[in-house]
């Protein structure tokens, strides 16, 4: 199944319940191969280009953007404009205290592997939005 974005008229293909691999390519090796989205821990921006980082896998580097792996993997958590994070990999979130009054400043999230990303100040709202509307509809 593919969707356009309205902004650029490329197409995109998108996941869905039935589609469960993220399909790679390694220009170097010219080879294709597929990878279980539940195996992608973190996709991680490097200008144009974007890290993923595979359970049991060195970093593999795409030429593609973080947005397009957004687009295509909705299910994934983007804390700040640096990173995508599979949620099947997140071990525990923290909150971040201010020094003043015990004010809490943000969030941080630890990852499986020991990865430790601070959500911006923009995306914690919205987090703290969507985790409300999830415990609501329970």
């Amino acid at each position: 199944m593919e969707f356009t974005n309205e902004e650029n008229t490329k197409r995109v293909p998108k996941a869905t319940e039935g589609q469960m691999h993220l399909r790679l390519y390694q220009p170097i090796k010219r080879k294709r191969f597929t990878v279980p989205i539940t195996d992608v821990i973190q996709l991680k921006a490097a200008s144009n280009y974007t890290w993923i980082y595979i359970k049991g896998m060195s970093p593999f580097l795409s030429s593609r953007t973080l947005s397009y792996y957004q687009r295509l993997l909705p299910t994934f958590t983007r804390p700040h404009k640096g990173h995508l994070v599979n949620p099947q990999h997140i071990e525990q979130i923290r909150e971040l205290e201010a020094s003043k009054e015990g004010e809490v400043k943000g969030l941080q999230m630890v990852l499986v592997d020991g990865t430790l990303i601070t959500f911006s100040r923009r995306r914690v709202r919205a987090y703290r939005r969507e985790r409300k509307k999830i415990r609501n509809h329970r």
